[in-house]
């Protein structure tokens, strides 16, 4: 006796083999990516787009601020003791400071010679396979064009005019408590006077300022709205923001342009590290530098125009060894705090 299947039932068996079909293999589910960044987050959101679109992988991204970057992962790792904790796949931005505590720390995974990274100096990558360097990024002096016409003003040249005191109440900086930029500022002093003179700088030039901000980005923004008449902060997003019309203009200080690498790293913890690597990959390529450069970063990848610096500018000699050592940081953090704390954004 033949047995006689309903016609819906066929349609049914048919859906469950088509819909078990369409499911994605493993390989492909895998191609999950957790960022951690400190990059602008109007920047890093336009890189996460970019890299989703053109690798074809789900890239959720937790952005901060550099600082506070930092003391995420010393949460999640307990100050290093355990280098498992931390719940990202790629580190896509870190400090050099933070990147080198992190290794002495034991929390990087090695990803020596991406193929991609050839013919890229190597300044650029770690030397135990640790990391790789986007690129810099700078600190730059910014002021608000229409508030310096106004008062007949123009962006100082050198450090020390800084000093000059019709720039009291005028001047906001992040604070190195919160910001990765900040520090960068700071010990780009205390690299170029040395640390007696370095700190007597910095309590001349804080007279002259209005308050610390949280983030490396939030200065540029302040001047561009005319909160103040001038700004030091990240050079990250400067582009973007004069498109979009902010009166912006800027100066490299004749003693040069204080800079830090765009480190990328692959967490110990990391859930997925083969795709974690193919991003480290994409970003050594061109077709990513010149994207990237976009933004006002001086990439790794030699050859491409910068929109902020039509030639290479001189870089200050930043002590980033002597300063990226967690007892050094750690002291010039504590004396910062106890010197100039109150002025903090709150």
């Amino acid at each position: 006796m033949k047995t006689i299947v309903p016609k819906f039932m066929v349609a049914v068996v048919l859906i469950l083999i088509l819909a078990v079909l369409s499911l994605p293999s493993p390989s492909a589910a895998a191609e999950t990516v957790r960022m951690y960044s400190c990059l602008v987050r109007s920047v890093q959101d336009s890189i996460t787009t970019h890299l989703e679109q053109r690798l074809g992988m789900t890239l959720p991204t937790l952005t901060f601020s550099c600082g506070e970057q930092w003391a995420r992962i010393q949460a999640e790792t307990r100050g290093g003791k355990n280098p498992q904790g931390i719940q990202a796949d790629l580190i896509f931005n870190i400090m050099p400071d933070q990147m080198a505590m992190g290794k002495a720390q034991g929390l990087w995974m090695k990803y020596p010679n991406s193929p991609v990274w050839k013919g890229i100096d190597p300044y650029y990558m770690d030397p135990d396979g640790q990391g790789y360097n986007l690129g810099t990024f700078a600190w730059l002096l910014m002021g608000n064009k229409n508030l310096l016409k106004e008062k007949g003003y123009e962006l100082p040249r050198r450090v020390h005019d800084l000093l000059d005191p019709k720039w009291k109440g005028q001047i906001v900086l992040p604070s190195p408590l919160t910001s990765g930029t900040a520090y960068m500022i700071n010990i780009s002093f205390l690299s170029m006077f040395g640390e007696e003179e370095g700190w007597k700088f910095l309590e001349r030039f804080d007279k002259n300022v209005a308050q610390y901000t949280r983030s490396g980005s939030a200065p540029a923004l302040m001047v561009g709205r005319g909160e103040y008449v001038i700004a030091m902060g990240s050079d990250e997003g400067i582009p973007e923001l004069i498109q979009k019309g902010m009166p912006l203009v800027y100066r490299v200080l004749d003693e040069g342009l204080g800079v830090a690498g765009n480190w990328l790293a692959i967490p110990k913890g990391s859930k997925n590290v083969p795709a974690a690597q193919k991003v480290i990959d994409y970003v050594g390529s061109e077709e990513f530098q010149k994207f990237f450069s976009g933004f006002g970063y001086l990439v790794a990848r030699p050859g491409i125009p910068n929109p902020l610096y039509p030639t290479k500018p001189k870089f200050m000699a930043i002590k980033w060894d002597f300063y990226g050592e967690e007892a050094n940081r750690t002291r010039v953090l504590n004396t910062w705090k106890e010197k100039f704390g109150l002025k903090m954004q709150r």
